[in-house]
């Protein structure tokens, strides 16, 4: 077996079903408009879920025309994504049940509330009318695990099934977890999924908690801006097919992108300096098992959601790790897409790689949303580069994603083309 350097790990497929439909290039091409077009868009797909609260939510697809009519009145909303994301990722990296060993073939999905609902209806059901009143048929649907082990029976993996539930970061521990596997040889394929659905009981628990307003605002949602209102919940999935480059290049495949590290720090202590600290461990981590230096960083597509507590943090890293460089160059570009998204929990870092390899496909710089003068805290005005001329020119060696939780956790992923 070659070692990473001369056999990396590698996306060889992408699926997705987001705000803006379930065509990939719908929502890569999104990131490169205006940000007056971004609104209008935005303004024209948030459904409610009831008169207060917005969110932003799939609504242009029929999962019957990616899943078939068999058995999906039983399947949960996110379960639904899940399987129709896999779908097109499966089609697009050209792989099949009949063309793949199961025993070679693995699931691994980030995402926290997706059993939450049913969870919540199955118990109002035992309480209030008796256990023999509950469903049997959702009894599994409760649980967290649901959309990945519903997936997992549909493709006939057997190398592994699991679920990750660690806050904005599951997506891209998912992602890690799932490069340990082939780096381990525990699978030659590997289905990753980010995948979030939002109800009543999540927004509640949001509003509660101060993550989003009590009523719906204009202002949710605006990353680094210290006015905004809170976040912008969305849901929906992505997946992607991770493998060795030597095998999709034996299938006659060319790789979408190469995963290069990841690593995820914990901050013990919740003030801001130790919150700053486990985020530039985080970076400086996969930047050095890459062999590479922060200022190889061309362009980061950052965890930023309109939470100014935590999106300060990322970026009072960022500016310390970039004072500590021997290179004094410019501040790499940073791609809020959330700003773009919405906050979708375990789905968010699947939409953050997928910001990225859209990046790569087309060639050019996302257009800077959300960093607009007015908005954004001056004290970041040079390192967000919101007046910047983002040209095709600029070097991007890696590109890098970030996601900072309340909770304390950081994780990074560093990842640059084939």
């Amino acid at each position: 077996m070659m070692n990473d350097l001369q056999d990396p790990i590698v996306i060889s497929g992408i699926g997705q079903v987001s705000p803006y439909g379930i065509d990939k290039e719908l929502l890569w091409n999104v990131l490169f408009k205006t940000k007056s077009e971004i609104d209008q868009l935005k303004k024209s797909r948030i459904g409610n879920i009831d008169e207060e609260n917005g969110l932003f939510i799939p609504s242009d697809w029929n999962p019957k025309e990616l899943l078939g009519k068999r058995g999906l009145q039983f399947l949960n909303a996110s379960t639904k994504y899940l399987m129709a994301a896999t779908n097109l990722a499966l089609e697009h990296a050209q792989l099949s049940s009949e063309t793949v060993n199961a025993e070679e073939l693995g699931v691994v999905v980030g995402c926290n509330y997706t059993g939450l609902a049913v969870s919540i209806e199955y118990d109002q059901i035992a309480i209030t009318e008796g256990p023999r009143y509950v469903s049997p048929m959702q009894a599994p649907n409760i649980l967290a695990n649901a959309p990945a082990s519903h997936l997992g029976i549909r493709v006939q993996a057997q190398a592994c099934n699991t679920t990750i539930s660690t806050g904005q970061c599951a997506g891209l521990d998912a992602l890690g977890y799932s490069m340990n596997l082939l780096k381990r040889n525990r699978a030659k394929y590997v289905i990753v999924g980010g995948v979030e659905e939002l109800n009543e009981s999540v927004i509640q628990y949001l509003k509660r908690s101060d993550h989003t307003p009590k009523n719906m605002t204009d202002k949710q949602g605006i990353p680094y801006a210290p006015d905004s209102a809170g976040i912008l919940p969305s849901e929906g999935a992505v997946t992607v097919i991770l493998e060795r480059k030597s095998t999709a290049i034996d299938r006659g495949i060319q790789p979408l992108a190469e995963l290069v590290s990841w690593d995820n720090v914990f901050a013990a202590r919740k003030d801001e300096s130790h919150r700053v600290a486990a985020v530039r461990r985080a970076l400086t981590s996969v930047v050095n098992a890459a062999s590479a230096s922060i200022e190889d960083i061309g362009l980061i597509f950052s965890g930023a959601n309109g939470d100014y507590e935590i999106d300060r943090v990322e970026l009072l890293a960022l500016q310390e790790l970039l004072e500590m460089g021997e290179k004094q160059v410019n501040s790499p570009k940073v791609f809020p897409i959330k700003s773009v998204v919405g906050e979708a929990f375990g789905a968010s870092g699947l939409f953050q790689l997928s910001g990225a390899l859209g990046f790569l496909n087309k060639k050019k710089w996302p257009s800077p949303y959300g960093n607009d003068a007015d908005q954004v805290d001056p004290t970041f005005a040079s390192l967000l580069n919101y007046n910047q001329a983002w040209t095709e020119e600029n070097e991007c060696p890696y590109i890098a994603l970030t996601s900072h939780s309340r909770s304390g956790e950081t994780s990074a992923i560093l990842i640059r083309s084939t």
